[in-house]
């Protein structure tokens, strides 16, 4: 957390320092990037406005060991209050699968008086990740109003996750092919038993032989298919339903 402090420390030694408006320093962070802006903005006077994307707020350091001992204050749940938490905007989703809403955004909101913003709704990769134009629009609001008094003086904000959504599904696409192809291409220099047998015994001849060994081939690509489907259907269920253990 110290980090953010000290770039800004050095920030006020450059030149065009002189011409920041110190009143629109902010800060914003996700998950344990949340965990880091809620320590900095009660810490440092010089960040103003923070929003903080399902922060990891209250834990124990025995079983999430990510603070060093003897830096129990420095949890948010230990150290946030009303007096040294200003303009902080939590963003969660409420069945979030990593770390549960009401043991952290609401938490904070108790110790700091903050504004939460829940999301409900079903998103793709999961309520912990946040990939929705909700979210970055709400977030965007919430420092043009603080540093600029108004919502609307920059003008609309044209901003959506389909294109990301269509770029991920086309990557998913593009990997199912490679492997498709590497799958189909090896496959040349692995022959079947059958063949081997057929081979030997100088049978396999004629049209309808070839059509024999494209059904083969072809079973064994959906075999593939429905085994790499398995496999993620399988995995996304339990990562749903016990998070990063699962």
């Amino acid at each position: 957390a110290q980090d953010c402090s000290k770039l800004l420390d050095k920030l006020e030694t450059l030149p065009f320092y002189s011409n920041v408006n110190t009143s629109q320093i902010g800060l914003i962070g996700h998950s344990l990037g949340g965990f880091v802006v809620l320590m900095n903005q009660a810490l440092d006077p010089r960040f103003n406005v923070t929003v903080a994307w399902a922060p990891l707020v209250n834990f124990d350091p025995q079983v999430i060991t990510i603070i060093p001992p003897g830096y129990d204050d420095y949890i948010p749940a230990n150290l946030l209050n009303s007096t040294n938490t200003n303009n902080l905007l939590i963003i969660m989703h409420v069945y979030d699968e990593v770390i549960n809403f009401d043991d952290q955004a609401l938490v904070a909101q108790n110790l700091t008086g903050c504004e939460v913003f829940n999301i409900t709704e079903p998103l793709i990769g999961g309520g912990h990740q946040l990939f929705s134009d909700i979210v970055i629009i709400k977030s965007i609001k919430w420092f043009e109003n603080y540093f600029f008094k108004s919502e609307t003086l920059n003008g609309p904000i044209y901003i959506t996750f389909l294109t990301n959504y269509a770029i991920i599904f086309i990557t998913l696409i593009l990997l199912v092919l490679i492997v498709l192809s590497l799958t189909i291409y090896t496959s040349k220099f692995f022959p079947y038993k059958e063949e081997v047998i057929e081979k030997n015994l100088g049978k396999k001849t004629g049209t309808l032989s070839k059509i024999k060994d494209k059904a083969i081939r072809l079973k064994q690509i959906l075999k593939i298919i429905f085994y790499t489907a398995l496999f993620l259907i399988n995995w996304e269920i339990f990562e749903r339903a016990l998070g990063l253990g699962g």
